[in-house]
C-alpha cells in the first residue's frame, strides 16, 4: 500500500499479457513491491493455520525463495531501459523517429556493459543506487555468485538479440537525428567523430537537394514568363529571335549554372548555422516541434526536411489505436455508419485536446 497525496493507493498483483511483453515487467516489478505482503502470505499459506483456513482451495502456491526475488530485482533492472524506450516511442502527439535512434543506442550501451553486473570491493559502485541496494541485500548471500552469473547471461541474450534485430543503424539513417535540436553533433548519442562528418555529410547533401529544386523550379516558373510571347509579332521580329536564340540559351545556361551555385552556397551556410545553433541548446525536455514553428523561417531549406522526418512515428502503435478505435466505433450495433463519419469521429477522438 503506498500513500498518494492525502489518500492511500492499493497496490494490486499484476498479470503479464503474452501480447505485449512490457506487462511482464510491470508484473515483476508489482511483485518486487509486494515482496512483503507476498512473502506474509505464502508463510500464512504452508503453516498448519493456512492449510487449515484455505482447505478447500485447490490453487498450488509455490514457494518463492529468496534467491528468486533476487533475480526478479536483476532483470528489472535490466529491462528496466526497454520499458523506458517502448513508452517514449509509442507516443503519438510528438515527434519519435528522430529520438529513436538515441534511445536505441542508449540500451546497447547498457546492455552491452560487461560491468552492469559487477560488483567490485571497495566504493567503486557505489554511483549506481541498484548496485549499492542489492549488494546491501544480497551481497554476502551464499547464491549471490549464482544469481549474478545468470542476470549475465540474461544481458547477454538480449544483446544478441537486439544487434540481428537493431543492425541497420546506420549513418544513412541516422542522420535524420540531426533535425530534433536535442540530439546535436555535440551530444553523447554519436559514435565517433566520423560518424558526426559522415551524418554531417548527409545533412549537407540532402538540404543542398532540396534549395537546387527550390531554385529550378523558381528559375523555370521566371523562364515560363519571359518566353510567352504573342502572335502579333512581324517577320522580321522573328527572324531577329532565331538569329538571338543560341546566346540567350548560353546566357540562360549559365544564368541557372549560378543560380545553382549560389543555392549550394547558401544551403551549406544555413546548415553550418543551424549545426551551430543547435549545439548551444542544453534542454533535454521541450517540443521540437515547438522550436521548428519559430525558427522555420530561418533555416527554410532545413525545415522542409524536418517536417518530413518529424511527422514519422518511431513505432506502428500510433496506427493500431487507430485500428483499435475504428472497433470500437463502428459495431454491430452502429453498422450503417458512412466512412466519412466513422472517419471524422475518429479524428476528434485523436485530436481532442
Amino acid at each position: 500500500m503506498q500513500i498518494v497525496g492525502q489518500c492511500e493507493k492499493v497496490l494490486r498483483v499484476l498479470l503479464d499479457v503474452c501480447t505485449r511483453w512490457n506487462s511482464t515487467l510491470k508484473m515483476l516489478t508489482r511483485a518486487w513491491e509486494l515482496k512483503e505482503p507476498i512473502t506474509k502470505f505464502l508463510n500464512l499459506n504452508k503453516s498448519p493455520r493456512g492449510k487449515k483456513e484455505f482447505c478447500g482451495t485447490k490453487t498450488k502456491l509455490a514457494e518463492v525463495e529468496e534467491k528468486e526475488w533476487a533475480l526478479i530485482s536483476g532483470i528489472c533492472y535490466l529491462l528496466g531501459s526497454f520499458d523506458s524506450a517502448t513508452k517514449l516511442l509509442r507516443a503519438k502527439k510528438y515527434s519519435s523517429f528522430v529520438c529513436a535512434f538515441p534511445v536505441l543506442r542508449s540500451i546497447r550501451e547498457k546492455i552491452g556493459n560487461d560491468s552492469l553486473f559487477a560488483f567490485p570491493e571497495g566504493d567503486d559502485f557505489q554511483s549506481s543506487e541498484f548496485k549499492r541496494n542489492f549488494y546491501g541485500q544480497y551481497g554476502n548471500e551464499p547464491f549471490f555468485g549464482e544469481v549474478i552469473l545468470v542476470l549475465n547471461r540474461c544481458r547477454r541474450l538480449l544483446l544478441n538479440n537486439f544487434m540481428e534485430r537493431f543492425s541497420g543503424m546506420d549513418a544513412d539513417i541516422v542522420w535524420t537525428t540531426l533535425f530534433d535540436p536535442r540530439f546535436s553533433l555535440k551530444s553523447c548519442y554519436w559514435r565517433d567523430e566520423d560518424e558526426k562528418s559522415t551524418v554531417k555529410n548527409f545533412l549537407m547533401e540532402n538540404v543542398e537537394q532540396v534549395a537546387l529544386d527550390e531554385s529550378y523550379a523558381l528559375s523555370s516558373s521566371l523562364g515560363n514568363e519571359d518566353t510567352t510571347r504573342t502572335d502579333d509579332g512581324l517577320e522580321d521580329e522573328n527572324a531577329i529571335c532565331m538569329f538571338e536564340s543560341d546566346a540567350t540559351n548560353h546566357y540562360n545556361h549559365q544564368s541557372t549554372i549560378s543560380t545553382r551555385e549560389q543555392a549550394k552556397v547558401h544551403a551549406k551556410q544555413e546548415v553550418l548555422s543551424y549545426l551551430i545553433c543547435t549545439e548551444s541548446i542544453v534542454k533535454r525536455k521541450f517540443d521540437p516541434l515547438e522550436w521548428w514553428r519559430v525558427h522555420k523561417n530561418k533555416y527554410p531549406n532545413v525545415a522542409v526536411l524536418a517536417r518530413k522526418w518529424l511527422s514519422v512515428p518511431g513505432t506502428s502503435t500510433p496506427s493500431e489505436r487507430v485500428f483499435s478505435i475504428c472497433g470500437l466505433v463502428y459495431t454491430a450495433k452502429r453498422s450503417r455508419l458512412s466512412r466519412k463519419s466513422i472517419q471524422n469521429q475518429v479524428f476528434v477522438h485523436n485530436n481532442n485536446q
